[in-house]
């Protein structure tokens, strides 16, 4: 990974542990939020499609990403362009009105 992926990551990585009463893993790095393992899941790749130019989203990304809504993280760390707007910019859905 270059330096300032690292760098990057390591931001991403204190956020994650400062909010560690919701969001943490498991010594097999599975996700785990408010004490509720997901399976199949691996915070590793979730960070690295919040850094890397990926379309294929890794097992667990929603409920990643609306945890990490909760506790307002920073949208300049998210490198992923092809998510980033999507995801963090998104208007919610309104009724068309008649």
């Amino acid at each position: 990974m270059p330096l300032k992926r690292r760098y990057q990551a390591e931001k991403i990585m204190e956020l994650l542990q400062q909010n560690s009463a919701s969001l943490s893993w498991t010594n097999e790095k599975e996700l785990m939020i408010k004490n509720k393992i997901l399976p199949n899941t691996n915070i590793v790749d979730l960070v690295a499609f919040l850094l890397k130019d990926r379309k294929t989203e890794p097992n667990g990304l929603r409920n990643f990403i609306d945890i990490l809504k909760e506790f307002d993280f920073p949208s300049q760390l998210i490198k992923n362009r092809y998510f980033k707007y999507e995801t963090m910019y998104a208007k919610p859905a309104t009724w068309i009105q008649y």
